[in-house]
């Protein structure tokens, strides 16, 4: 560690300091766990902190050239490294077996889940953002991965942004061909479904055309049976997602998730919206003949009121198959409905849903046996669930004023927040009635 410290403010001082203690408090080093000890005299030395942070992924990946040593990186900073020793020394089990490329085959990671984003061009410094507020807010000190539509989308300002909090970059080419090697299911990454022409027939649904590359990426890259070589449990959240307590690991230790699918339902994370059927996650006016065939395909279950939202999803590796099967599926899917499909959650319910192989189930809220940290798990708004005793969460994807809360959710009213799956061709306002 004295090398490391040379040269740098302060560092002489260090490097004599903790020399002085060695010397004469700890004369049998190589029985001592060197981080520990290092870890521990940090603080009984009171040593600035910038002068004993490494790294964090360069500490444990690769050996930090002295004139790279944790430079600036802009936005998301390098004040990461703030979570100290300890926290680099516990990710260095995980890290140190991340050796070789793509190609699928190294040895499960211990411990065996990682949690996993995926992102278009549009996407990248917000997902650098989740992924800052997984490690500083959620105390996460595991594996996070993040693909990519196109690794060449991705500047290397933002590159070394996500390398400076140990997020793992993958191109979304790469891990389909290596879970894939005959190559049967690589064309499936370009041929991108054919949307709604929104703007002819579902002007309110015109914002989907901006993310409709994006949801097909994250199929793929939550579907690809790559992280079956990886993971037992996978935990897909968003970019833009917001990480507010700890521990996030409560989602894999806390959960049993084997063999299903969890996510949470509209239905249950909007009470106060009385239209969350399956149906609504199709355009009928985009295609009328299309969606008869739909109906006369699924009958009631798209009457039914609840599906699940793809924001967040834990779920068992094991039920993405082999040679990318699942995923192959799933995207004949996308492709076969595509032009009604809202965006990738109509999919996803079609195949895992009641409709399908009904390995979906409702993510829990509570968080039961927490001896601290946040009420609940995981709600899209962090909204206060009076019936289930929720004030706080450890993350969500969107968040409203106290005030906003108590109108939109606790007023005398209800809301159709899916006009634009009943209304296409309309730009009336949205509909509320009386509870």
């Amino acid at each position: 560690l004295f090398p490391r410290f040379a040269g740098r403010p302060l560092g002489g001082i260090h490097a004599i300091a903790f020399a002085a203690y060695f010397a004469a408090f700890c004369p049998d080093l190589e029985a001592m766990h060197l981080p520990a000890v290092t870890a521990a005299l940090s603080v009984l030395l009171a040593l600035p902190a910038r002068a004993l942070r490494p790294c964090p992924r360069a500490s444990v990946d690769e050996a930090a050239s002295e004139d790279s040593w944790c430079p600036s990186l802009g936005r998301v900073g390098t004040e990461f490294a703030g979570l100290g020793l300890l926290q680099t020394a516990a990710r260095g089990s995980s890290a140190s077996a991340r050796g070789g490329d793509a190609t699928g085959q190294q040895a499960m990671r211990t411990p065996p889940w990682g949690i996993l984003m995926a992102s278009d061009a549009h996407m990248i410094d917000r997902c650098a953002e989740t992924a800052r507020t997984i490690r500083e807010n959620g105390a996460y000190m595991h594996d996070v991965v993040l693909v990519l539509d196109n690794k060449g989308d991705a500047s290397e300002e933002q590159l070394a942004a996500l390398k400076v909090l140990d997020v793992e970059v993958l191109g979304l080419d790469e891990i389909v061909r290596a879970a894939d090697p005959k190559g049967r299911t690589v064309e499936l990454v370009r041929s991108t479904p054919v949307p709604c022409d929104f703007e002819a027939h579902c002007p309110l649904g015109l914002r989907r055309l901006w993310g409709w590359r994006g949801y097909y990426v994250k199929t793929l890259a939550t579907m690809t049976s790559f992280w079956r070589r990886r993971y037992e449990r996978l935990l897909w959240v968003d970019c833009g997602m917001t990480v507010s307590g700890a521990p996030l690991t409560d989602f894999f230790t806390a959960i049993d998730s084997k063999g299903r699918l969890l996510a949470r339902s509209d239905a249950h994370s909007f009470p106060a919206v009385f239209n969350t059927t399956l149906a609504t996650q199709f355009h009928p006016p985009c295609d009328s003949a299309m969606f008869e065939k739909l109906s006369a395909e699924y009958g009631q279950d798209l009457g039914r009121m609840d599906y699940f939202t793809s924001t967040t999803m834990l779920y068992d590796s094991a039920l993405l198959g082999d040679n990318n099967e699942v995923m192959k599926d799933i995207v004949e899917l996308y492709h076969r409905w595509g032009p009604i499909i809202d965006q990738d959650q109509a999919a996803l319910n079609l195949y895992w849903g009641p409709s399908g192989r009904n390995l979906w189930e409702q993510l829990p809220l509570k968080r039961l046996e927490a001896q601290s940290g946040p009420d609940c798990f995981y709600e899209y708004e962090n909204r206060t669930n009076r019936v289930a005793g929720c004030t706080s969460y450890l993350m969500n994807k969107n968040f409203i004023s106290a005030l906003q809360d108590e109108v939109e959710n606790h007023g005398p009213w209800v809301t159709d927040a899916y006009v634009n799956a009943e209304m296409c061709q309309e730009s009336g306002a949205v509909r509320m009635r009386v509870r």
